[in-house]
């Protein structure tokens, strides 16, 4: 119990420094420690092996956002007062990865033009890239608040489609197209998208599970290699964040 009450104060400095310097929402260092506890005790859960099917980055692509001449980029976002402070303390975790690994510093919008806005929906969605003006990031509480879900929507909010829609996918999964609903259909079209000339990646938390879309309980995608295993990531990977650097931060 010592063990896990340090580590979360830890966390609880690093993503108080973070938001602070980001000019970022503040809270108590005693108040935010009760949140992050109450996340951890109640975010141990499986919805993050199914990933969530999403049903909103299915629009045209948009732009990246800009990066600022200290060599960071900051995405300006409104977080919905309809959440909870639970809630809030959740993104917090979840855009700490981000300050921690890349350029990217998830800020408090001031009177940027171009922002996120992170509310309550009746799902997990988000557009893909910077598409001007407010822009809707919608997760619904509690079902998409695990850590790879808020990661999930966030990169594609950064520009990043699903890892199975790359161009170059059959390489390495079969979509099983006679088991998908149809109107989920478009969610296992092939994209170009950034990859960055990484390899693919089964760990990618923008990799669907195999049972994402289904109409019959059978598996819609397959690994072409016997026995892998995919689409059940708490988080980004490595190469995740190697493209996020790749495309912003290089």
């Amino acid at each position: 119990m010592a063990t896990v009450t340090c580590t979360l104060g830890t966390v609880v400095l690093i993503t108080l420094l973070l938001w602070t310097n980001a000019r970022v929402l503040r809270n108590s260092v005693h108040e935010l420690k009760q949140k992050l506890e109450f996340v951890s005790r109640d975010g141990d859960t499986t919805h993050v092996l199914t990933r969530h099917k999403h049903n909103g980055a299915f629009r045209k692509s948009g732009g990246q956002w800009p990066r600022s001449r200290d060599g960071n980029v900051y995405v300006p976002c409104v977080i919905d007062d309809g959440y909870s402070s639970v809630a809030k303390a959740a993104f917090m975790m979840g855009f700490v990865l981000f300050h921690l690994s890349t350029c990217i510093r998830f800020v408090s919008r001031t009177n940027e033009t171009d922002f996120l806005h992170i509310q309550p929906s009746n799902g997990c969605r988000s557009v893909v890239g910077r598409q001007g003006g407010p822009q809707l990031l919608g997760l619904k509480f509690p079902e998409c608040f695990e850590l790879g879900t808020i990661h999930h929507e966030l990169l594609h909010a950064l520009g990043f489609h699903h890892e199975h829609n790359r161009w170059d996918r059959d390489q390495y999964v079969r979509v099983l197209w006679r088991n998908i609903h149809q109107r989920d259909k478009r969610e296992f079209k092939r994209r170009l998208s950034l990859n960055e000339r990484t390899p693919y990646d089964y760990s990618s938390i923008m990799h669907y599970s195999r049972l994402v879309g289904s109409k019959n309980g059978l598996p819609t995608m397959t690994a072409v290699q016997d026995g892998v295993e995919f689409g059940t990531s708490s988080s980004m990977s490595p190469t995740d964040v190697e493209r996020v650097n790749k495309v912003y931060c290089s």
